[in-house]
């Protein structure tokens, strides 16, 4: 174990293998979870309009394609669209997105045995956007002003899989 040790030291190769890995994570997890998709097409050019609302909770976490997000996504839901942000570090491999609500469908899903509202963004990419009910609540995106620009809340009769 030691020897194996001193041998990586020794060798830069190791470590920049390693910088790259860690440097190349954000960029395929953009690209697994559909947010280099969307940001060919909903880069953000400017910034909200209107009244804005942003979640209250300290924590949350929202999922898009199986991949976790935690606080860290800043999301925004204004007059104009519904703005997604990462801190500073990782905009290279996740741009700000401005999502117009007419890009955005509201659908109700059942997934292991639990319903859930979940954002389907892009008409064309249909990227699921997995955010807690009480978060979207707090945006108005349910049981507020934005609900009825995303064709009223869904029933559960008409949910999708």
């Amino acid at each position: 174990m030691v020897a194996s040790l001193h041998y990586i030291s020794q060798h830069p190769l190791f470590y920049t293998v390693l910088a790259l890995a860690f440097a190349g994570t954000p960029f395929l997890t953009s690209l697994t979870s559909g947010w280099h998709k969307l940001s060919k097409r909903f880069s953000r050019r400017s910034t909200p309009m209107g009244q804005i609302r942003e979640p209250r909770a300290d924590f949350y976490h929202v999922r898009m394609r199986g991949q976790v997000y935690g606080p860290t996504l800043q999301i925004c839901a204004a007059d104009d669209a519904l703005y997604l942000s990462m801190p500073w570090p990782l905009r290279p491999a996740y741009p700000p997105l401005a999502i117009p609500w007419g890009q955005i469908e509201l659908v109700r899903r059942r997934r292991f045995g639990f319903e859930s509202l979940v954002l389907l963004l892009g008409d064309k990419e249909r990227v699921p956007l997995r955010i807690d009910e009480e978060i979207l609540s707090q945006l108005g995106i349910v049981g507020g002003p934005l609900e009825q620009r995303l064709g009223g809340r869904p029933d559960s009769a008409s949910a999708a899989g």
